[in-house]
């Protein structure tokens, strides 16, 4: 089977529709960066596994290459799809197309039964075609000798074709978890089975052991007949009746000890013990209140009183004002023409000086007045502010001892509640009515002590009829013990048997591999000899190691590491050599074709003229060879180079792109085949 067609639009970086018929033999695509070539080959590999290679793993701000598969540029395309068509051996064509919503036409079933042989051997086939059919740019080295040695081994074991005893490697493992499953419920159930046998064994001896003797017997049936009277003759109606009696005493006597601490806690606070606050329970701060607040009222109304005094007194007065300005104006002019300067009276000089005297004592008075009402009004303040301080302690106390008195009377009441409930009578006297309630816890407890006892003994009794349902449950779970050992030994023989499948098929994959690697390595010898990637170390070999973890490693020379030697050209070129060994030795793809994107890149002149003389062997042997490069006499190489029999001719297309449609063919021509004879008869 072969390539025919690849048609696409509105796809990768395609606005309009694209369509490339592939030759039979050969298909040659040239074009600048960016002209499309590698939307061609990502076109054959979306159409065989619905995505991109690489779709999932980069990120950036949320998107991924799986985002950008369809046409994200200016205008709408007028589809969206991707179809490939396949040509088989007879000419029998089969499309597979693909489209934003999936496959169109046929189902993936379909698709894989048509392109691979054997596809229940394979893990996800569709997209190990892809791997085998096409060596992509960014992939070369990353599917080669960039990978891990583990996945490197899986790689070559899935496109070997081994994928049958992984098939049966799988089964084997999920039958060994499925045994150990049920040897791990049959052990749970042999453990349950032996603790329940222990269970009971335990349970049946603590009974016999229990059993009371006749006399003590009677005996608690009398003790429960009268704490616990109940008209039924048998223990088993005296055993409930004395247990509800036993709930109904211990619930009693948890209330009346509750009610007893709330009359403890009341006498404490009604005592005064608890407020500390005074000395005299009996103190009525009340009248002290109301002695303190008149007192203080008393002091204000003198204080208010010096305040007018001193007011009326003192040097800011009008009065006193004026009379200071008197004294002064006539102690500074004098007499004047015999007469008083200020109201014109004729004095002597010695009167108008004992007038000037006695103006001045007058003053003097005054401020030894002023001086006096000073120290009055600051003692009324201090006794003020006394008073003040002793009335807040006295509405304090006040306050405290009213909350105490409610907080005793709720107390009080929440106790009398309590014991009346219960038939104890408090009355008024708390220290007495605890005394009360005191003695009743008492004598509750002593009853209930008597039922416990009695209780236990005729409940002893009563579990005699258990003994025999006991033993009988006993010998059941006997029998459930003897028949979950033999579904333990079972299930563990099943599992030591899958153990052993499965590690014998894991070996036979191991030697089955080996034996394929042996048969792969000289054509890896010898296409890594053709591509020459080193010029001293010419060979390369393949090395496996681990027994669980099969892991397969690149030798060169001594035992040197190529991923760790060579430059990126170099990789490049030994990469290709893997990955084209692979290619040829898979037996399984129906599809007969090699398509490689830009695979000379990093890779110099004298090296890519090796690739294309493999590539000129590789289409020797029958198979359709669809190249992309970007250097156009390169191309032109490679178009004569693959050129082969008639009914095999070739083709060369170039590539462009444009801003308005986007990835175009600009041309496409036939490459026809060599002529059967190069020379003309004369």
């Amino acid at each position: 089977m072969r390539l025919a067609v690849v048609e696409f639009e509105g796809f990768r970086g395609a606005r309009e529709k694209v369509k490339l018929r592939v030759p039979r033999g050969f298909l040659v695509l040239s074009g600048r960066n960016g002209s499309g070539k590698s939307t061609v080959c990502d076109a054959v590999e979306f159409a065989l596994t619905g995505s991109v290679r690489g779709s999932g793993e980069h990120k950036e701000k949320g998107e991924g290459l799986g985002d950008y598969v369809w046409w994200r540029g200016h205008g709408r395309p007028k589809e969206q799809y991707v179809s490939l068509e396949l040509v088989d051996d007879q000419g029998e064509s089969f499309v597979i197309r693909r489209t934003p919503n999936g496959l169109v036409g046929a189902s993936e079933a379909e698709v894989v039964d048509r392109v691979c042989n054997g596809p229940g051997e394979l893990d996800s086939p569709l997209v190990r075609l892809a791997q085998v059919m096409m060596l992509r740019d960014e992939a070369i080295t990353k599917l080669s000798v960039d990978l891990k040695e583990t996945d490197r081994f899986d790689l070559v074991r899935a496109v070997l074709g081994t994928d049958a005893l992984t098939r049966f490697e799988s089964r084997a493992k999920e039958l060994v978890a499925r045994t150990k499953s049920v040897e791990e419920k049959a052990d749970a159930s042999y453990r349950n089975a032996r603790q329940r046998v222990g269970d009971l064994t335990a349970r049946l001896s603590e009974l016999r052991s229990d059993t009371p003797e006749s006399e003590a017997l009677e005996s608690a049936r009398s003790q429960l007949s009268v704490l616990a009277p109940t008209t039924e003759d048998n223990d088993a109606a005296r055993v409930s009746v004395a247990e509800t009696r036993l709930s109904e005493i211990r619930l009693a006597v948890s209330q009346l000890s509750q009610a007893a601490d709330l009359l403890e806690r009341s006498q404490e606070l009604h005592a005064g013990r608890s407020v500390g606050t005074s000395s005299e329970p009996d103190a009525a701060p009340a009248v002290q209140v109301a002695s303190l607040k008149q007192s203080l009222a008393e002091l204000e109304v003198k204080r208010r009183k010096c305040d007018a005094q001193i007011s009326a007194t003192g040097v800011d007065s009008p009065e006193t004002v004026s009379l200071n300005m008197l004294h002064e104006h006539g102690a500074h002019l004098g007499l004047r023409d015999g007469a008083c300067p200020l109201c014109r009276s004729e004095l002597e000089s010695e009167e108008f000086q004992t007038r000037l005297k006695l103006l001045a004592d007058e003053l003097r008075q005054r401020n030894s007045d002023l001086t006096r009402l000073v120290a009055e009004r600051a003692a009324l303040q201090t006794q003020i502010a006394e008073c003040q301080d002793g009335l807040r302690v006295a509405e304090d106390h006040a306050r405290k001892q009213e909350a105490a008195a409610r907080q005793t009377q709720e107390w009080f009441q929440e106790a009398q509640t309590i014991c009346n409930s219960h038939g104890v009578d408090v009355g008024d006297d708390r220290q007495a009515g605890r005394e009360r309630v005191r003695q009743q816890v008492t004598q509750l407890r002593e009853v209930a002590a008597k039922l416990e006892r009695s209780l236990a003994v005729v409940g002893a009794s009563v579990m005699r009829g258990r003994v025999v349902e006991l033993q009988r449950e006993l010998n059941g779970v006997k029998k459930d013990l003897a028949q979950a050992e033999k579904q333990l030994q079972r299930a563990t023989e099943s599992r030591a048997k899958a153990k052993a499948a499965y590690d014998t098929i894991r070996r036979m994959k191991g030697e089955l591999i080996d034996e394929r690697l042996a048969e792969l390595e000289p054509l890896l010898l010898d296409l890594y000899q053709r591509l020459r990637p080193h010029c001293d170390w010419r060979e390369m070999r393949y090395r496996l190691r681990g027994d669980v973890r099969r892991m397969l490693s690149f030798e060169i020379g001594d035992g040197l590491n190529p991923n760790f030697v060579f430059s990126s050209g170099q990789r490049r070129a030994a990469g290709l050599a893997f990955l084209l060994s692979l290619h040829v030795s898979a037996e399984w793809p129906k599809v007969n074709a090699l398509i490689l994107d830009d695979p000379v890149q990093h890779i110099d002149d004298y090296r890519a003229l090796h690739l294309i003389e493999v590539l000129a062997a590789v289409r020797r042997t029958g198979r359709q060879v669809i190249c992309a490069v970007e250097d156009e006499p390169l191309a032109k190489l490679l178009a004569r180079r693959l050129r082969s029999r008639a009914g095999d001719e070739g083709g060369m297309a170039t590539m462009v792109y444009s801003s308005s449609a986007g990835v175009t063919v600009s041309t496409q021509e036939r490459v026809p085949p060599f002529s059967p004879s190069v020379l003309i008869h004369a």
